[in-house]
């Protein structure tokens, strides 16, 4: 009996404790996001760790967005503005407290940081299918004038 009880409580301790064994976490973590060396407003900060959004936030005047409660962890950085992607990858420990993202119009000036893209539209993503789409329904409209076909008129 008293086996089967220290295994279960073995047991309770190896499936809770994983689940509350966490990194370390900072207090706050201020990032300031520049282009060409001039303070970037409303530009949209997300921070990514294992594929997985944790943070997002919106640069304010001063270029900046605070995060409160940040865990440590090499992040994914992703920076849009003006429909334009630039991605960092950053690794935030207990001592790390600011981080600052300078990027340019080509490229960033992080070391693995690049400019990923620029983001598209529904309407550019989908331009052909949707010009097929309003084609294949003109083409169909004036077939049926050609037709001759008439509604039939209603009796009074």
């Amino acid at each position: 009996m008293n086996r089967a009880i220290l295994l279960s409580a073995i047991i309770v301790l190896l499936i809770i404790l994983p689940g509350t064994v966490t990194g370390g976490t900072i207090s706050t973590l201020t990032i300031t996001v520049l282009k060409d060396g001039k303070a970037l407003q409303d530009a949209t900060v997300e921070l990514w760790l294992n594929n997985t959004l944790m943070y997002r936030g919106v640069t304010d005047t001063n270029g900046t967005i605070t995060l409160a409660n940040v865990t440590t962890g090499n992040y994914t950085i992703y920076v849009y503005y003006n429909g334009s992607v630039w991605k960092f990858g950053k690794a935030i420990d207990e001592n790390t407290t600011e981080l600052t993202l300078n990027i340019t119009a080509a490229k960033s000036s992080a070391d693995d940081g690049k400019l990923v893209g620029t983001l598209r539209t529904y309407y550019d993503q989908y331009k052909i299918p949707i010009l097929v789409g309003i084609g294949f329904i003109v083409l169909i409209l004036f077939a049926y004038a050609l037709s001759g076909t008439r509604y039939p008129r209603r009796r009074r």
